[in-house]
């Protein structure tokens, strides 16, 4: 079925694009794409686009492809500027699209990220003027993080203690969620956002000071997260009108109890059977 998605041009359109939330086709096609290959198959058709662009082999068109996704190409009104949010859906469909094929615009792409990320806090993050630009920060880490490590095309991350510290720091900063709601207790994409870094940046340090730190940040959130679980008016009514929210928090509890399998449990109205890590 998801295949029936794809038009020949190599992009995944969503039926009802109200459904699918983030920077459609590009969010959709990276997501579909990863998807076949964990179903040991691939998209019918080559994405045009970015098969193009990959084989350029031009570093120049490359630059001019990425460089405004950092800078102006997301701009919001209420950051004052990029919404490196939105733009790091974009910014990571390329080598889930790709899936690991053509090497130069991979490599090209790892350094670039690199070059981008502020060293004083391990992410993305154009914008620094508030609270809610931070978080918009966590949400532009996930989508080129998760695919670094998910992909396979590195192994650690740069800057990691600096990513530690500042994505609990705005853990702090939103009372365990990382949400950029006013409410705070609503969980979404950015839970999944938060916990994955939190996660990765301590298992790379591996010291037990960090592996406390992040346990007991997966200790915060799931005490937000557990009981809303446990509630299927607060499941159905804040978390299902996307195909987005609800599998990206169920993917957080995942990760801190694949994470701590012997000191965090999720007690929920049904059994956990098994937590896979995030790809």
């Amino acid at each position: 079925k998801i295949q029936n998605y794809q038009n020949t041009s190599g992009w995944f359109l969503p039926k009802n694009s109200n459904n699918a939330p983030g920077w459609q086709p590009w969010h959709g096609s990276a997501s579909a794409t990863t998807t076949l290959k964990l179903l040991d198959t691939v998209p019918k058709h080559q994405n045009l686009y970015v098969q193009a662009l990959a084989k350029s082999n031009n570093t120049k068109q490359w630059s001019a492809e990425f460089d405004p996704l950092y800078d102006s190409a997301c701009y919001k009104q209420k950051l004052a500027g990029n919404n490196i949010h939105k733009c790091g859906q974009r910014i990571g469909s390329y080598p889930a699209i790709l899936q690991g094929e053509n090497k130069p615009i991979l490599s090209w792409w790892i350094d670039w990220l690199k070059n981008k990320t502020d060293p004083q806090l391990g992410v993305l993050c154009p914008v620094q003027n508030s609270t809610y630009a931070l978080i918009e920060c966590i949400g532009g880490a996930q989508p080129t993080h998760g695919v670094e490590i998910g992909l396979g095309l590195i192994t650690t991350l740069p800057y990691v203690r600096a990513l530690l510290e500042f994505t609990l720091n705005v853990q702090n900063m939103t009372g365990g969620t990382w949400s950029d709601s006013d409410d705070f207790t609503q969980l979404g994409s950015l839970s999944l956002d938060g916990i994955f870094q939190v996660t990765t940046a301590a298992l790379q340090l591996n010291t037990t000071q960090d592996l406390l730190l992040a346990e007991n940040s997966c200790r915060s959130f799931l005490d937000i997260a557990v009981p809303q679980l446990n509630e299927p008016e607060i499941v159905f009514s804040r978390y299902t009108n996307t195909s987005h929210d609800l599998p990206n928090i169920v993917l957080a509890v995942a990760q801190c109890l694949q994470t701590f399998r012997t000191t965090l449990e999720a007690v929920t109205l049904n059994q956990w059977q098994c937590c896979p890590v995030y790809v």
